[in-house]
């Protein structure tokens, strides 16, 4: 299967500009930022930036995550994104529901009365 899009990574600099590469050009760029002594215009997808305003260089997964983080969501242990504040409906406020084994009438009629009173409110 073909891949829709080749994997990007992000430059991040100081004043927050992102400038998109693909990600097997960042190899190329980190290799030339080794070899830079002190502070070095370099030119970046017809870009020219100051090698000392680089922050960082990021895989686009990495990037997600920090800014979803930063507006405030949250992953949940199904690893799905919520909203900040949100509650995760797989992990909250459901409550099982097992029946008695052993039940006599006085008991039963009991169960169905609390079955019918939340009815809608919990998974049973």
């Amino acid at each position: 299967m073909k891949e829709l899009m080749k994997a990007q990574s992000c430059i991040i600099l100081r004043n927050g500009m992102q400038i998109w590469i693909d990600t097997d050009k960042t190899d190329i760029l980190q290799d030339k930022l080794q070899t830079i002594t002190g502070s070095k215009f370099i030119k970046v997808e017809n870009k020219t930036i100051n090698s000392a305003d680089i922050t960082g260089i990021f895989p686009a997964a990495d990037l997600d995550e920090f800014i979803r983080i930063k507006r405030g969501e949250w992953k949940c242990k199904k690893g799905q994104w919520h909203a900040k504040g949100e509650q995760c409906a797989g992990h909250h406020n459901i409550v099982e529901y097992t029946p008695p084994t052993v039940v006599n009438r006085a008991s039963q009629k009991t169960v169905d009365m609390v079955r019918e009173n939340l009815k809608g409110k919990f998974k049973i």
